[in-house]
C-alpha cells in the first residue's frame, strides 16, 4: 500500500459529547474543543464518552470549528468516521490493484453523473470497457462480521435502485463498501435497521457488482491491509423477513402508580424503560403500534405507553425465538424490573426492566444489543 498518510497530522483527543450530528465536543490538551463531525450516523455504538478520538487541525470549508473528526478508537484500532476517505482509500486499493475480481479496473473519473445521481466513479480496464462505481463507508461492525447502513438511507437506496435499472439496461455498475475493521470475515446489508436499502441491495445482486473490503491502519494513519469479506446472502434470505423481537424504550418523566390491566397496579419510578417483545409476523407493524397512544387497550404496554415518553424501538429480525434469551440480557444490566410485566405466557419474571440513565447510551448495552443483532449471525454461518 501506499506509505502516505490518508490524513493531515492529527493530534489524540477524548471525546465528551456530541451536540448534534455535525459536532463532536473533544477535551484536547487540556481544553474543550469543537471538531466537525463528517459522519451524519448514529454510530451508537462508538462514541462513547472518554473514548480516543483523532482530530485533524484546519478549516477548508470555513465552518465555525477549528478541528474536524478522523477516526475514533474501537477494540484498540481506530475507525475512521470521515465517509470521503472511503473515496480516497476505494482509489488507492483499485490503483494497487487489490480488490480481488477488480485488478484490471482503474478509475478514470471522479463524481460521474449519471441522470439525477451522481456517482462516486468511473473506472475504466484494459478493454475500454466502463463501469459506474459507488462506494459506502461502513463503521459498524462486530466481532466477525459488518453491517451497513447504521442508520436508515434514503439516499443509498435510490442509489442502488438506480444503478440496478442501468445494469439492467446494459450498463456495467458496482458498489463496493469499505469497512473500517481488519478482524471481519463478513459483510451483510443492516437489515435490522434499514429493510429498503437491504431489499433494494438484495435485488441488485444479479445485475449489479457487491463487494466488501476491510482495511486496516499502520500509526499516522497510513494504510496497512485490505481483505475482501463474504456476502453470505442465505443468511439475509433467513433472517430477513418482518418478524423477530424488539426492545421499545419509553421514559417515565416523575414517580407514578398505574393500574396495568389484570396485572394490577405497579410502581414505576422516574427512568427509563425497556420493554422485550416479539412479533413472529408483522414486525414493523407491532412497533409502529406500540408507539402511538390512541389504542385499544391489550398488551400490558399499552397501559404503561399512557403515562411514558415514547423513546424509540429497536427491532432484531430473525427466525429465531429469541424474546426471553434477550429479556435475560436485559435484566443483567438494569438496575430493577415490574414484576410480571408482559411475561404472563413464559417463565420470565418480567419483560420491563429499569434503568435510571439511558440505556442506548451505555457501553454494556451497546455490546449486548450487538451480540443479538451482528455476533450471533455467526452460529448461522458456521451450521
Amino acid at each position: 500500500m501506499n506509505s502516505l498518510s490518508f490524513f493531515a497530522p492529527t493530534k489524540q483527543g477524548v471525546f465528551l459529547r456530541r451536540p448534534n450530528r455535525f459536532v463532536a465536543e473533544c477535551l484536547l490538551e487540556g481544553k474543550t474543543v469543537r471538531a466537525h463531525m463528517p459522519n451524519p450516523g448514529r454510530m451508537r455504538e462508538l462514541l462513547f464518552p472518554g473514548v480516543t478520538m483523532w482530530l485533524a487541525e484546519g478549516n477548508e470549508a470555513k465552518r465555525t470549528t477549528a478541528y474536524s473528526v478522523v477516526a475514533v478508537e474501537r477494540d484498540n484500532q481506530p475507525v475512521v468516521l470521515e465517509t470521503l476517505a472511503s473515496n480516497r482509500i476505494a482509489r488507492e486499493l483499485l490503483t494497487r490493484r487489490a480488490v480481488p475480481g477488480w485488478e484490471d479496473w482503474q478509475v478514470a473519473a471522479a463524481e460521474v453523473k449519471e441522470g439525477a445521481h451522481r456517482f462516486d466513479f468511473l473506472l475504466e480496464n484494459s478493454k475500454g470497457e466502463t463501469m459506474l462505481l459507488e462506494v459506502k463507508s461502513c463503521t459498524l461492525f462486530g466481532e466477525t462480521g459488518a453491517m451497513f447502513p447504521d442508520a436508515v438511507t434514503a439516499r443509498g437506496s435510490s442509489h442502488v435502485r438506480t444503478l440496478t435499472e442501468l445494469a439492467q439496461n446494459g450498463r456495467r455498475c458496482g458498489v463496493l463498501f469499505i469497512v473500517h475493521a481488519a478482524q471481519t470475515q463478513w459483510f451483510l446489508p443492516e437489515y435490522h435497521t434499514d429493510p429498503v436499502f437491504a431489499a433494494a441491495l438484495a435485488a441488485a445482486r444479479p445485475y449489479v457488482d457487491i463487494r466488501a473490503m476491510s482495511i486496516s491502519w499502520k500509526p499516522g494513519f497510513i494504510l496497512d491491509a485490505a481483505k475482501k469479506l463474504d456476502i453470505p446472502w442465505n443468511v439475509y434470505e433467513q433472517e430477513g423477513a418482518d418478524g423477530g423481537v424488539y426492545m421499545a424504550f419509553l421514559e417515565v418523566i416523575a414517580d407514578c402508580r398505574l393500574q396495568i390491566g389484570s396485572l394490577g397496579e405497579r410502581e414505576f419510578r422516574a427512568g427509563h424503560y425497556v420493554y422485550v417483545g416479539s412479533a413472529a409476523r408483522g414486525l414493523e407493524a407491532r412497533v409502529a403500534r406500540h408507539g402511538r397512544l390512541r389504542k385499544k387497550m391489550h398488551w400490558h404496554f399499552d397501559y404503561l405507553r399512557q403515562a411514558a415518553l415514547w423513546k424509540g424501538a429497536l427491532p432484531i429480525r430473525t427466525q429465531e425465538r429469541l424474546e426471553c434469551s434477550l429479556a435475560k440480557a436485559v435484566r443483567e444490566l438494569a438496575a430493577g424490573e415490574i414484576a410480571g410485566f408482559g411475561a404472563s405466557d413464559c417463565h420470565c419474571g418480567s419483560h420491563l426492566f429499569y434503568f435510571a440513565q439511558e440505556p442506548q447510551k451505555q457501553k454494556s448495552f451497546q455490546a449486548m444489543f450487538q451480540r443479538f443483532r451482528i455476533d450471533r449471525l455467526q452460529r448461522i454461518l458456521k451450521k
